[in-house]
């Protein structure tokens, strides 16, 4: 059986699965799944040892990083949090206990990254609307979507049956017609990525794509003090070395406003010194060779930059490990990641807009540090300029579960509205 027909009896299998859910309420689905966020939250669970230990080797992630990512990324994430989601997108659309809104037969869901958690919650919300899950898994994470897999079967064993795992090459041009056959998909990845993806599709089926989106981080050093530079750069240190800047909500670029002269220089030694600490605490993984080659070009030319204009500065590990480069103009250039972060200073707030405008197609999350007491009107630029999180420093790791990922409703998006379908 070739990876075609494999993903075809899985479709057929799931469906059957699916058709049994009535056998579930709306409650006791939302109860059970509900019930597996928690044993992803608890360290001691036999699913989070699992991920634990076996994700560092198929990501490159070090076993330390991973531990204090989970730690942090799953806190919010309780069974309560999951309820409320439901109760916010889908209470308008609820009768007697149950949801109007439904989901498809089968959703097929494409994953992408390292970083498990959105993994775990692609796979859960179209269970939420009674909608069987085809899971392809990310190349450098197949761990998670089996662990999954584990925990309902745990919860439930109906709900189990009710996602397929179907790994394929991705140029396997009749696997993937298979696998974008079914009526929902949702699809995680660069923008080439769902640029392809979207070539499989007909324009009957519902798309649901999370694209290319990169985070910064916004810092008033008009409040610049010792106390409270030191514990901004910890925290900030801590967004860059989590899961080492490989997510959507690592930051590419510190934007530094406002601050006396020296300022800008003073935060770069702090930062610095902060990822040299953390380095220590959580090492960063394994980079591939052309990832050390780029990371080392980027450092050259920040130096051959210093060189010319003399406000250039490059503060780094010995090794690839860590980067700050502080810029000395403000267009954003190329961010290779693996903890290479670029600190671009602004003269004042006024420079914001013009900012924001060239970052606002893949904004995503935003650390914001400072700006009282107009940081009420600062959200809201942000906010208009397409950001879908704000939150303080050392927090970017840490979304709620209901951060709308690129502005959109997490179940409603995945869902048919008006009455429910026969099961």
């Amino acid at each position: 059986m070739n990876s075609a027909e494999r993903i075809a009896s899985t479709i057929e299998s799931l469906s059957q699965a699916r058709g049994r859910l009535r056998e579930r309420t709306d409650a006791e689905i939302l109860g059970g799944l509900g019930n597996v966020l928690e044993r992803f939250r608890d360290a001691s669970s036999t699913c989070r040892k699992e991920l634990e230990a076996k994700l560092p080797a198929a990501s490159g992630f070090a076993p330390a990083t991973v531990r204090a990512g989970l730690e942090l990324g799953f806190e919010p994430w309780t069974g309560e949090s999951l309820e409320r989601l439901a109760n916010a997108e889908l209470h308008p659309h609820a009768q007697a206990g149950t949801w109007l809104a439904h989901g498809y037969p089968v959703t097929s869901v494409l994953l992408a990254g390292s970083i498990p958690m959105p993994s775990v919650l692609s796979i859960l919300l179209p269970l939420v609307l009674r909608s069987a899950v085809l899971c392809k898994p990310a190349s450098r994470d197949a761990i998670t979507p089996s662990l999954v897999v584990d925990a309902i079967r745990e919860v439930d064993p109906l709900l189990a049956d009710c996602v397929g795992i179907v790994p394929f090459e991705k140029d396997d041009a009749e696997a993937n017609r298979a696998f974008y056959s079914t009526p929902c998909v949702v699809a995680t990845g660069s923008d080439e990525t769902i640029s392809e993806v979207d070539r499989y599709l007909a324009p009957r089926q519902r798309r649901v794509f999370y694209g290319h989106r990169v985070s910064i981080a916004l810092i008033d050093l008009s409040r610049l003090g010792d106390t409270w530079l030191t514990e901004l750069a910890g925290n900030l240190a801590m967004d860059i070395a989590l899961w080492d800047q490989l997510g959507c909500l690592s930051p590419v670029a510190f934007y530094l406003v406002g601050g006396a002269d020296g300022d800008p220089e003073n935060f770069a030694q702090a930062l610095g010194g902060a990822l040299a600490s953390a380095q220590e605490r959580l090492p960063r993984g394994a980079v591939a060779p052309e990832t050390a080659a780029r990371i080392a070009r980027e450092r050259t030319a920040a130096e051959m930059r210093a060189a010319l204009d003399g406000k250039t500065r490059v503060i780094a590990s010995a090794g690839t490990e860590w980067t700050v480069v502080l810029e000395s103009d403000t267009p954003l250039r190329s961010a290779p990641l693996n903890r290479f972060i670029r600190l671009v200073p602004l003269e004042s707030r006024d420079m914001l807009p013009t900012t924001l405008t060239s970052l606002a197609p893949h904004l995503a999350g935003v650390a914001l540090a400072g700006f009282e007491p107009d940081r009420e009107d600062v959200i809201r630029q942000l906010f208009e300029a397409g950001a879908s999180r704000v939150c303080a420093p050392g927090r970017l790791q840490a979304p709620p579960i209901d951060w709308r990922r690129d502005n959109q409703p997490l179940l409603l998006g995945m869902a048919m509205l008006g009455n429910r379908e026969a099961l």
